[in-house]
């Protein structure tokens, strides 16, 4: 891990709602023998800093230690106890790897309301939305994963955005 993703928007006209909106993520991490991996902290544990700028290239907003945010964001809006199946969507024991498998695929889904500027309910202009560019800069191996019974040695990360856009129009 340790590269960046970048997501530029093509959205025409449509309103954006980002609570509505995800990132959906497949990780296939690889374990040594009898090692199994877990989170971290959470999901976002993936990321070190996101950035969402407008076409223009303005930065809109930018979370630097996303991990810390991403906790206190669930915790604060949706409390602890909704807390691990917010924070851990792959499976509720916060382990996205089994002590069985050397390699194993796991999918799970990030909501862009764990991003600032996509958190309220009220719907994004297609002024803004159109062009705009989201950066999720990936942490390392070691800061992302917990080994236990053996190391953590590959991560590959594939991932698509899903947008609930709507039109409006006059009647």
């Amino acid at each position: 891990m340790g590269s960046v993703i970048i997501y530029t928007l093509n959205t025409g006209d449509g309103f954006l709602h980002g609570p509505t909106s995800y990132l959906k993520m497949t990780l296939q991490v690889t374990t040594s023998a009898n090692g199994a991996a877990a989170f971290m902290d959470n999901i976002g544990a993936l990321f070190t800093t996101v950035t969402v700028s407008s076409r223009s290239g303005v930065e809109i907003c930018r979370v630097t230690e996303f991990p810390l945010y991403v906790s206190k964001y669930i915790r604060m809006k949706y409390g602890s106890a909704k807390f691990n199946r917010l924070a851990f969507p792959a499976v509720f024991d916060k382990s996205i790897v089994p002590a069985t498998a050397i390699n194993n695929t796991v999918d799970f889904v990030m909501p862009l309301e764990f991003i600032p500027c996509f958190a309220g309910d009220q719907l994004l202009p297609p002024q803004l939305v159109e062009g705009m560019r989201i950066r999720f800069d990936l942490t390392s191996i070691a800061e992302a994963f917990r080994a236990t019974g053996g190391t953590v040695n590959a991560c590959d990360v594939q991932s698509q955005m899903s947008l609930n856009l709507t039109t409006l129009a006059d009647s």
